[in-house]
């Protein structure tokens, strides 16, 4: 609303504003809080898409010895790391950074959960 108000005014009016530095401050602002949200957004999505991913993964797995099948006891590793991502999505304070943590270490966890299936 402020910045269309400005933009209405004369040339002549708009020599008189003293402050108009402050307007451009706080666009300036918005727009990096928008930037902001959509970053944290995308990493939330991509921990949910990780947390989804990752409990299929576990859901479809069968522990045991013969081929194709995990190291008993792998599952429930492998779930404990799930749950502390959910954790994390859960968190409507959540940064950033510990939402993108905690999608790397899911993602290191369904790595080793995988490198342990039977071959």
């Amino acid at each position: 609303a402020a910045r269309a108000d400005y933009d209405k005014l004369t040339a002549a009016q708009k020599a008189l504003v003293k402050n108009l530095s402050t307007l451009e401050a706080a666009e300036a602002k918005i727009s990096q809080l928008k930037a902001d949200k959509a970053e944290l957004e995308a990493a939330k999505t991509a921990l949910n898409n990780a947390i989804t991913a990752a409990q299929g993964t576990h859901n479809g797995a069968t522990e045991g010895t013969a081929t194709g099948e995990y190291a008993v006891g792998s599952k429930a590793t492998l779930q404990a790391e799930i749950d502390k991502a959910q954790l994390v999505a859960d968190n409507t304070n959540a940064t950033k950074a510990e939402l993108d943590q905690a999608k790397s270490d899911l993602d290191a966890a369904v790595t080793t959960f995988e490198a342990g299936k039977v071959s």
